[in-house]
């Protein structure tokens, strides 16, 4: 078992850029290390730091035990909803289309008319009005296929 680069500021383990399983046990097990899980706090002498950033946790079982990183709860904003074709009347002139939920955040929508993604804003191609809303900003051919990808 390999590990790539775990450790990209240590001498010891990223001259070739994989270390074996055995070394990196052996780096882990005789340094000590400070487990954050969110923000970084201070770091004691001689001390390792490992951070989770936002969506992971963190747990330290203690000496000898494992070191669990996981991903936290699914929070807003974390499930997709792909390839929708939005609701509405596609006949070249309905401009208002609806997707099944709100993205998550508005700016996150990418949007394809014809298979070309479109830009989102007043002087762009499309706004999001009334968080499920799209309102197309330009003249399209009807029928054209139309499909929407967010998360929400």
């Amino acid at each position: 078992m390999t590990a790539n680069r775990v450790v990209t500021d240590h001498k010891e383990l990223c001259n070739s850029g994989q270390v074996t399983h055995s070394e990196l046990d052996n780096y882990v097990n005789t340094t000590p290390w400070l487990v954050v899980s969110g923000t970084a706090g201070a770091i004691p002498s001689g001390s390792r730091r490992l951070v989770a950033g936002p969506g992971i946790t963190i747990v330290d079982m203690g000496p000898g035990g494992d070191l669990i990183i996981s991903a936290s709860s699914v929070s807003p904003g974390s499930t997709i909803q792909w390839m929708e074709v939005p609701s509405g009347s596609n006949d070249g002139t309905n401009r208002d289309f609806s997707l099944i939920y709100f993205p998550t955040p508005s700016g996150s929508l990418m949007f394809y008319i014809g298979g070309v993604l479109q830009s989102q804003g007043p002087m762009d191609d499309y706004v999001v009005i009334s968080g499920s809303m799209i309102h197309i900003n330009h003249k399209y051919k009807a029928g054209q296929n139309m499909k929407a990808t967010y998360p929400y």
